[in-house]
């Protein structure tokens, strides 16, 4: 008979209980039944248990044990305690006891073996009462490549403990500096785990570190890792992890930057490529070389360098070259591509290299290698794609830090830290005690679908707080992308393709690295920007609706529902890729058909529809077989549904039966009460709800391989009904596309302060692209779908012009300019005799003479100009060339540029001939601005600038260095500190967490909307309608003498209401200064000169010529 074989183990929690007395029975393990009994736990005041743990492997070190039982003490989760032959240590997570009066009490408890004891012994060495979240951070401070990071990821985590805090989430971090090696990294790893008992580490920010962490500290002691900054794809199937799923991260993996980087390197046409690699790398290398010689070309020489970095690589330099290698990929840190890039320019080497860069910096090449990279050079980064998460992100950051956000791990490390927490959270509230292993269950469902969105900051983790108190689904969407974590922890975002042109990195692909498929060609540019598609109809929406309902006719559908959450980035017209398709629905929805009534119906588009106006809400429907008329801003009285907004639909053009059944088309996400479609969780919930388990974005797909070119109209289906309906257009994209978010604010923070004066207002929102082609394009179906009354159009000259000549004038709908300066305008051909044509701007024949006279001023006697060949360029360049001439100065060459973002060598080569100019004119866009005025210091063209509106710009302090642009200045629209400018100025901070002084026509473009409505209003009032030519002929009357005096604010707006229902005049004065239009739509102003100053935009001064010359 086998002998039964014991461990007696004692248990006593120190300092909670009295020393276990010698004849205490030890707990014992049985190696025949696999059981481990601990039969006292003393924790005074709670009493004594029995405690029985399960293994759950029997021939693996640690061994894996599940609390199977705890008598008298409340339910609990399983936990899992682990056993170390090697350091002979037995680490039982939790112990949950009952505290009477003090409620439960969570211990981590640590057993010790006794040597020479037969049976085998153990004694507790350690237990430790478990308070709120404790998350170690160990990152960078110091060590190889500390420089590249210095305290981003540090300042990103803080960030996060500070909104959770702020959110009322309890929760603390303590930090540990990895020094950036496996040695160091793990002695901190372990001060943090063993000694601080952290439940969750996040960390580190180098492969090795996050490797050695794990196999050597977190997963042996069953604690959660997410790594902000670990690329490897060693990561992925790390053996340690392979059972236990306690390893995330929130950077994306090498796999993904090798896909990538070796498609841009096929398509850019190499075919012949060296790699240089450190131990780390060796997974991206393969991957690299693998995927490189799937599309056709060939590795010629893949070599390893040393984790030390060496002070020459001559050798390998020779050997990587020697077979012809068109260039090197570079797979190292920066201090060594520092030394070899180097390297290999000298010594003519290499001309090119390819890198990746797990890090969202355009300028990284450059900081790579100490040195200016050669043309033809990229590097696979991070996608620079905008959201709506990232932007709050960077908003706070500066908010708390002062800077702009570098981007190098900050935002990861702020969502590993979140992502954490809400887990935790989630596990409390699921009843469960909150342990590495309870948060590790919570992880993937707080950061994926379904589940209410949730977006960094404090405003969106306070409702996060409060959904998961009431057991509601959410799915935080990251600072750092979508962190919908796969069965390996990995996560997936698109990577931007970088490469160098006349030294400067421009983004040339967004590209997902999955499938790089062409699926068909979009006819179209499908616009998936968040302030468009949230609040209105949209062609994308539209077309996933469409191919919706055409999946599930079979299925006895007759309508289709969406939401717009589902939907992430725009589609580009032309060749469309699956890879493309799959970064617009990245959440693997699926299609789903079920059956609601007609009530349920309306509840779910009321749902959808009420916060449409003026807010962008994932809830916001995209429909199909349907049509809907609804209340814009707030419920109205002939809703269908008391309190609803809905007030008539049509289903195949019979009108809703409240009580009749309908087959309807949605997807998984709303059909299990996503976004709180409650009601559609409900009707699922009845039982006819089918998962026709096929995805969205293989629907969407399908269309494009069977019926391309591809293309929508706004029918529209979706109808708002408001007191008017204005169009306003904007430079989304383009050039000027910095400032294009910012005028779309001003302009839905005017649509706000209408309907809380009592007059709610429709804008619906269109996107220039910064193109006067695109800019008509888009105004088009302002006035022929939406009918509009009226346009606010647009931010430049060179699309406001086209716009209308060939839009506005030819409808007779007036239009008014926010941002458009142009002379041209003034005396615009077209608008001669017809007055439709009006701006809140004042004209540049008012800047061209300040910027003369501030040139003149600054000791400037000879300079160049080099402005967009557009209405704006010219018109501004011939206004300060005649004045600057007048006062005694000389235009050396004044040279036009086309809107591009590769290289202006041959025009800065025109502006720089002859003459000696002093300074370079810029009369152009940030985007402009942003490549030629690194080349021009580069290679010595020019040194000095003056700026003017357009180029008003934050980022070029980013692009070339506050240093350089020190003490430089410019001119822009002025506005006096009237009470209008400080109401807008604090209502816009208040609204939208960032000042609007950094960037110029902010107040003239809140100034448009505001006086457009205000005559529409005035309009109603005297002719009984608002038309377009009466709304028209109000314009002057609202903003013009006599009147009693309206300033920019709700109280004031809503006196001048009362005053024109009465007939009496108004005068608005606004927040860009003086808007009494003359005879020719103009307004005059003030001209600010600015100037870069400490690394900010400072106002010097206001100059008020007696009029436009």
């Amino acid at each position: 008979m086998k002998k039964k074989r014991t461990i007696p183990i004692g248990l006593s929690l120190l300092g909670l209980a009295s020393h276990v007395p010698a004849e205490v029975e030890y707990p014992s393990f049985s190696w025949t039944t696999g059981k481990l009994h601990l039969p006292i736990v003393d924790a005074r005041p709670s009493g004594v248990f029995d405690v029985n743990m399960d293994w759950l492997t029997e021939n693996q070190d640690p061994m894996i044990f599940v609390l199977q039982d705890v008598k008298e003490a409340s339910a609990t989760t399983p936990v899992s305690a682990t056993f170390s032959i090697e350091n002979n240590t037995l680490l039982m997570p939790t112990v949950e006891v009952s505290g009477r009066s003090e409620g439960l009490v969570h211990y981590k408890a640590v057993f010790e073996m006794m040597p020479n004891t037969e049976p085998l012994q153990f004694v507790l060495t350690k237990a430790v009462q478990l308070g709120p979240l404790k998350i170690g951070g160990l990152f960078p401070f110091s060590g190889i490549g500390s420089e590249f990071y210095r305290e981003k990821p540090y300042n990103g985590a803080l960030l996060a403990i500070k909104h959770l805090t702020e959110a009322g989430f309890e929760v603390e971090m303590l930090s540990a500096d990895s020094k950036t090696n496996a040695t160091d990294g793990v002695a901190a790893a372990r001060q943090l785990v063993e000694e601080n008992n952290v439940q969750v580490l996040v960390g580190g920010s180098s492969n090795n570190v996050t490797t050695a962490v794990a196999e050597q500290v977190t997963i042996p002691n069953q604690v959660l890792q997410i790594s902000y900054g670990s690329s490897s794809y060693v990561i992925t199937e790390l053996p340690v992890d392979s059972d236990q799923d306690l390893l995330f991260r929130t950077s994306v993996s090498d796999a993904a930057y090798g896909i990538v980087l070796a498609k841009a390197a096929y398509d850019q046409g190499y075919r012949k490529l060296a790699i240089f690699y450190v131990a780390d790398n060796q997974g991206l290398s393969d991957v690299f070389q693998e995927n490189f010689e799937n599309w056709g070309g060939k590795i010629v020489a893949a070599i390893p360098l040393s984790v030390e970095v060496a002070t020459s690589y001559q050798n390998e330099l020779q050997q990587a070259a020697q077979e012809g290698a068109e260039a090197l990929v570079a797979l190292s840190t920066p201090e060594h591509a520092s030394v070899y890039m180097k390297e290999a320019l000298v010594g003519g080497f290499f001309k090119q290299f390819l890198a990746v860069v797990p890090t969202q910096s355009k300028t990284i090449l450059e900081q790579m290698a100490g040195v200016a990279i050669p043309d033809g050079s990229c590097a696979a980064t991070p996608s620079f794609v905008s959201t709506d998460s990232l932007d709050k992100f960077n908003t706070s950051y500066q908010a708390e830090y002062g800077e702009s956000s570098p981007q190098l791990t900050s935002e990861n490390a702020y969502d590993a830290v979140i992502v954490a927490t809400l887990a935790a959270w989630a596990a409390k509230k699921n009843g469960e005690v909150i342990t590495p292993l309870s948060i590790r269950n919570h992880l993937r469902e707080v950061a994926g679908p379904p589940g209410e969105e949730i977006k960094p900051g404090i405003e969106d983790l306070k409702p996060a707080r409060e959904l998961l108190q009431a057991g509601k689904p959410i799915n935080y969407t990251g600072a750092s992308g979508e962190v919908n974590f796969d069965e390996n922890g990995d996560v997936l975002a698109p990577l931007d393709i970088v490469c160098s042109q006349d030294g400067i990195a421009v983004t040339q692909a967004t590209l997902m690295p999955n499938n790089f498929e062409v699926v068909g060609v979009a006819g179209m540019f499908f616009h998936g920007n968040e302030d468009i598609i949230r609040y209105q109809e949209s062609a994308l929406g539209n077309l996933v609706a469409d191919v919706m309902l055409e999946a599930a006719k079979n299925e006895g559908a007759v309508a289709a529902l969406t939401n717009t959450g589902i939907l992430r980035t725009s589609i580009g017209e032309g060749e469309v890729t699956l890879a493309e398709l799959l970064m617009t629905l990245p959440f693997g929805n699926t299609l789903v058909v079920l059956e609601v009534t007609g009530r349920e119906l309306v509840a779910a588009l009321d749902h959808g529809l009420t916060h449409a106006g003026g807010e962008a809400t994932s809830a916001f429907p995209n429909i199909a077989g349907m049509q809907v008329n609804y209340c814009d801003h707030k419920a109205c009285s002939d809703a269908l549904l008391e309190g609803g907004v809905v007030t008539s639909l049509s289903i195949e053009g019979t009108a809703i039966d409240m009580d009749k059944t309908y087959q309807v088309a949605t997807n998984d996400f709303l059909a299990n009460g996503g976004d709180r479609f409650t009601m559609l969780e409900e009707a699922c919930q009845r039982g006819n709800c089918r998962n026709i388990d096929t995805l969205l974005v293989d629907l969407v797909a399908e269309e494009f391989r069977n019926y391309s070119p591809v293309t929508r109209k706004i029918e529209p289906r979706i109808n708002p009904i408001s007191s008017v309906k204005l169009g306003g257009v904007f430079p989304l994209r383009g050039s000027w596309s910095e400032f294009g978010k910012s005028f779309l604010q001003s302009a839905k923070l005017a649509i706000k302060h209408l309907e809380k004066a009592g007059y709610p207002v429709t804008l619906i929102v269109a996107d220039s692209k910064t193109d006067p082609t695109v800019g008509v394009s888009a105004s088009r179906p302002l006035i022929e779908t939406w009918d509009v009354a009226a346009l606010i159009a647009s931010a430049t000259s060179g699309v406001t012009i086209p716009i209308a000549e060939q839009v506005a004038i030819p409808n007779q709908v007036p239009q008014m300019g926010y941002a458009a300066t142009s002379p041209k305008i003034t005396v615009l051909e077209a608008d001669i005799g017809h007055d439709f044509l009006f701006r809140t701007a004042v004209s540049d024949t008012t800047q061209g003479l300040v910027l003369a006279s501030m040139a003149y001023d600054a000791g400037y006697r000879q300079v160049s100009i080099l402005y967009i060949d557009d209405p704006y360029g010219r018109g501004l360049m011939a206004v300060f060339t005649e004045n600057f001439e007048k006062l005694g100065g000389s235009v050396v060459a004044s040279v036009p540029h086309e809107d591009k973002t590769t290289s202006y060598q041959s025009e800065l080569s025109q502006a720089a001939l002859g003459g000696e100019p002093e300074a370079l004119v810029a009369i152009s866009f940030p985007a402009q601005i942003g490549v030629y005025l690194p080349q021009a210091l580069k290679n010595g063209f020019f040194d000095k600038f003056l700026f003017v509106d357009a180029s008003k710009s934050e980022k070029l302090i980013e692009v070339v260095g506050a240093d350089v642009l020190e003490g430089m200045c410019g001119t822009g629209p002025g506005a006096a500190q009237t009470a209008s400018l400080l109401n807008f100025n604090t209502s816009y901070e208040a609204e939208y967490g960032e000042s609007p002084s950094t960037a110029p026509f902010l107040p003239n473009a809140y100034d448009a909307v505001i006086i457009e409505a205000l005559a529409a209003y005035a309009a109603q009032v005297q002719n009984g309608s608002t038309t377009p030519v009466g709304l028209r002929d109000q314009l002057r009357d609202v903003a013009g003498q006599p009147g009693e005096e309206i300033n920019a604010s709700i109280e004031d707006l809503k006196r001048a209401f009362e005053l024109l229902q009465a007939g009496k005049p108004i005068n608005y004065e606004g927040a860009s200064g003086n808007v009494d239009f003359d005879d020719k739509g103009e307004v005059m102003g003030p001209t600010e000169i600015w100037c870069y100053e400490g690394g900010e935009i400072v106002s010097k001064e206001l100059v008020s010529p007696n009029s436009p010359q």
